[in-house]
């Protein structure tokens, strides 16, 4: 990481961040540095939002808007209690879920009888 001085006294940061596949610089300036700056560690694994920044005879750059530590999420389950129905029911309820399922669900989904 190195820090920089705007003309307008402004703090700003280029960071260099890596992933499997390579490497990238990440371009903050005083709004997202001051925000991101707890997270800006060596080794820190951390989810970067913003813009990719294209010029012609230059390396692709990130300019950030937020940096944050990245945290495994807790697996979520939907889960569907259908207990208290009779069979026709559970059925009707059962078919219902795997009808409404669509092809991009990405919660797995449990029905408990």
């Amino acid at each position: 990481m190195k820090k920089k001085y705007t003309k307008n006294n402004k703090i700003m940061a280029f960071v260099t961040i890596e992933d499997l596949y390579g490497q990238m610089e990440v371009i903050l300036f005083e709004n997202a540095y001051q925000a991101s700056s707890g997270c800006l560690m060596e080794d820190q694994v951390v989810s970067v939002e913003g813009r990719l920044s294209l010029r012609e005879d230059e390396i692709p750059k990130i300019v950030a808007r937020e940096i944050k530590s990245f945290k495994a999420k807790k697996k979520q389950v939907l889960v569907f209690d259908i207990t208290n129905f009779n069979e026709a029911e559970k059925e009707q309820a059962r078919g219902s879920i795997k009808f409404f399922m669509g092809d991009h669900n990405n919660m797995p989904i449990q029905i408990k009888n």
